[in-house]
């Protein structure tokens, strides 16, 4: 199973990758230069986020981030995955059609938001496919009924229901199956999360052959 997370980490960077230094440039010169880096990527980040990094910082409200429980993934996503954001996850050789693992770790993501008496909001699960196995849900310890189901025809009517869902009130995780995903699409997912403090998970199959 692959994973991509769409926004930069914690430091502005994607991957945890740094900027070298120019050449000739002293030790004090080089903090400098990486504390301009630093504040330029914050303001670019404020400019383009609708205010979702003021909120973090503010502290207000849930954590920023969803802890995966995994010390060591947990500690390279600076916490675990941000709540309002997108992400992607697929599967890899057979597994890219089915994206059965992927899918198992989508369910394992929401189960805490489908315990009975949680008031975080809805789940939504959008997909083309229509072929998730409500007794093998209840294997997952996840309670079907409780998983709002949404059948799409298309990769373009799955964004579209992802990108409405992400707008609206009382929604607290966005899965959506799609096979094709391109920059702009990800990048109207991405402000719609950051915008109304919502998850969404694309969850990557690839079209069946024939």
């Amino acid at each position: 199973m692959k994973w991509k997370t769409c926004p930069a980490d914690s430091t502005g960077t994607l991957g945890g990758a740094t900027d070298p230094a120019p050449a000739g440039i002293t030790a004090a010169e080089e903090l400098t230069v990486a504390e301009k880096l630093a504040a330029l990527r914050s303001q670019l980040a404020r400019t383009t986020s609708g205010g979702a990094v003021a909120r973090r910082e503010a502290g207000g409200g849930k954590s920023p981030v969803l802890p995966l429980g995994l010390a060591h993934v947990d500690r390279h996503l600076g916490g675990g995955l941000a709540r309002d954001a997108l992400h992607e996850i697929a599967g890899l050789g057979f597994d890219r059609e089915q994206a059965a693992l992927p899918a198992f770790f989508a369910l394992q993501l929401i189960r805490p938001y489908l315990t009975p008496g949680r008031k975080d909001g809805a789940c939504l699960w959008i997909s083309p496919h229509q072929d998730l196995y409500a007794p093998g849900l209840r294997y997952g310890d996840v309670d079907p009924a409780r998983l709002v189901l949404v059948a799409t025809r298309n990769d373009q009517e799955t964004l579209w229901a992802m990108e409405e869902a992400l707008r609206a009130d009382g929604i607290a995780f966005v899965i959506g199956e799609l096979d094709q995903l391109d920059l702009t699409a990800s990048r109207r997912l991405q402000l719609a999360a950051e915008s109304h403090g919502c998850t969404a998970l694309a969850l990557r199959r690839a079209a069946r052959a024939g």
